[in-house]
């Protein structure tokens, strides 16, 4: 196989097949997806933070101490994400179980109701199992994605049989 052919074919499924394996990578493994994002924002905080404060230091300008102040929480926020990269799964499961257990108990004050012991019961299950929240989203974004990956590699397939074999009817040959 020539390369201008491989180039052709990356060009035209090589998007589609990422998107594929990163669905596969989030259903697969939800909790290193998750651990991933939260290193590259770790990295990124330092990054900023860091530059933020070598660059006044490299132009000759002082840092005033709010700078200092604000560039050492986000260079220190960034530490923490990467010590501790299933932090933000964590934190997000436990925020949302408790406003769902809130909103629950708020709303027994009208009479006992269904959806409100199930808003309860949800409640504390996010704060016991806080990563149960961040795993099922990101395991549904995967099914999402791979059916978005799987459907436009077959159209794309599709679409090449039809011009290789000039069978589409809504290209006009100009010849």
């Amino acid at each position: 196989m020539n390369t201008k052919k491989i180039e052709n074919l990356l060009r035209t499924f090589g998007v589609h097949v990422l998107t594929v394996l990163g669905g596969l990578l989030l259903i697969l493994n939800p909790a290193e997806a998750t651990a991933m994002v939260t290193r590259m924002l770790g990295w990124l905080l330092v990054g900023v933070g860091s530059v933020k404060l070598i660059l006044p230091v490299t132009n000759h300008r002082p840092v005033s101490g709010s700078e200092w102040v604000w560039n050492g929480l986000c260079i220190l926020a960034g530490l923490v994400l990467l010590a501790r990269p299933l932090i933000l799964a964590d934190l997000m499961g436990r925020v949302l179980g408790v406003m769902i257990l809130v909103g629950g108990v708020q709303n027994l004050r009208d009479g006992v109701d269904g959806k409100d012991i199930l808003s309860i019961l949800a409640g504390v299950i996010l704060l016991m199992m806080p990563r149960t929240l961040t795993n099922t989203v990101l395991v549904l974004v995967g099914v999402v994605l791979l059916i978005i990956g799987i459907v436009n590699i077959i159209s794309r397939a599709k679409t090449i049989k039809r011009l290789e074999e000039r069978d589409d009817p809504n290209i006009i040959d100009a010849l």
